[in-house]
């Protein structure tokens, strides 16, 4: 059953494809529980507008489990994941000549 809901915003422009531009939104979960809260992330671009043939894309760049390091994703294709254990969860948006919002969605169990 979901307990509670966190909601991130992200934003990047990109004038030109010389100048790719990256954003990233960390959010803690673990709300002082020392072993992590059971989550299900998810993201989504919601707005592009591309300046040339290029675009943009969002993704969960990582989790961060309560021992050892942060599974860390590298495609555009990781934009939902369910983890029992999460400490931190990791948004990203990659703008290449383009304007782009995206949403991330963390629901907490």
């Amino acid at each position: 059953m979901i307990q509670d809901m966190d909601t991130v915003w992200l934003y990047a422009f990109s004038p030109n494809s010389g100048s790719p531009v990256t954003a990233y939104y960390t959010i803690y979960t673990s709300g002082g529980n020392l072993n992590g809260r059971p989550v299900y992330a998810t993201v989504a671009l919601n707005y592009l507008v591309s300046v040339d043939s290029w675009g943009a894309g969002a993704w969960i760049r990582d989790v961060t489990p309560p021992f050892g390091p942060p599974l860390e994703f590298h495609d555009f294709a990781v934009n939902s994941y369910f983890y029992d254990q999460t400490l931190s969860v990791t948004f990203g948006l990659s703008a290449t000549a383009a304007e782009a919002y995206a949403q991330g969605n963390i629901f907490y169990f």
